[in-house]
This record gives C-alpha cells, structure tokens and sequence, in this order.
C-alpha cells in the first residue's frame, strides 16, 4: 500500500526490483506464447492475457522502475526479432497500448510517476550506499575479507542506515569477495 499525500512511498515489500523481475518473467511469458500459440484455444488466451494484465498492474504497484524498464525492453525485442507474422505482432501491440492506456486512466502509474519525479540525483541514494559499501571493502585492512569477503549477512551490515545493496555486483564483492 501506498500514500503519495503523505509522502510514504511502498510498504510490504522492502526490495521491490527483483519481486518485479520476477513478475515480469510472467508478462514476457504471456506475451511469447500469445504471439507464437496461434492456435491455442480461446481459455488458454484468455489466461495468457490475464496473467501478463494483472502482473503489469502488480508491477506498477511495486514501483519498480528497473523491472518495468526490463519488461519494456525485453517486449520491444520479442515484437522486433520475433518470427511472427506481421498481423500478430500488431495484434499484440494494440493490446499492450490498450493495456496501458486503461491502466493509467485508473491510476495505476500515480506511484511510478511520483517516484520518477521525486527522484533526484544519485538513484533514490544508491550511489550513496554504493560508495560506502565499496568504500568499506576497499579500506579493509583484512587480506581475507578483501579475498574472501566479509560474509552475506556482515556486507548488509556496512554504511550507518542502509541494508539492502541495489546492486548485485557491489553484493557479492562485499558478502564473498573477490
């Protein structure tokens, strides 16, 4: 849930980015087997639809704008590569501008929107957490933690107030090393 008066952003989810990757496998999954099952029956359809609708909308909810950004781009390439014939691939972008334009009109990018405009340099303070967690590895006077790392849970615990990395490489670097 979410309140864009108050100022609070998402609650119920700490790292929203890779539940969104996730969903996104869904949606991209429903998309190839839309544009390629041609003749799938009209139930399998209809789930397919329905499955890459609901999990776009849980998406836009958790704001993630890298998942959304993946899904985006991963669509552009299956309808650009794709082997599909040309009234198909149309099919399925009408659909998906459909999709989005009812969407938006019920408010489903409200949180996104607010969280794009909101946003000011450095990444919603990722470069911030990014140079203390780089740079409290780097000064590690400890041969075997720059080697071997400073272990999974450890690495979460570096910086004053930040946990999660936002980052997978400055991640493993940390919790197992080099």
């Amino acid at each position: 849930s979410y309140n864009l008066a108050d100022g609070m952003e998402r609650s119920g989810w700490t790292d929203p980015n890779y539940l969104s990757c996730i969903i996104g496998m869904a949606i991209i999954s429903s998309i190839i087997l839309l544009s390629t099952q041609h003749k799938a029956r009209l139930i399998e359809r209809i789930f397919w639809i329905s499955t890459a609708v609901l999990s776009f909308a849980t998406q836009l909810l958790l704001a993630s704008r890298g998942g959304i950004l993946a899904v985006g781009t991963a669509l552009i390439f299956l309808l650009l590569r794709s082997k599909t014939k040309a009234r198909y691939k149309i099919f399925v972008l009408l659909a998906c501008v459909i999709i989005i334009a009812v969407l938006y009109s019920m408010g489903y990018f409200s949180l996104i929107e607010y969280r794009i405009a909101n946003d000011g340099d450095g990444g919603s303070g990722r470069t911030d957490i990014w140079a203390d967690k780089l740079s409290y590895y780097a000064n590690s006077s400890n041969i075997f933690q720059v080697l071997f790392g400073l272990g999974p849970v450890s690495a979460l615990n570096i910086g004053d107030k930040y946990a999660a990395f936002h980052n997978d490489f400055v991640a493993i670097l940390c919790g197992y090393g080099v």
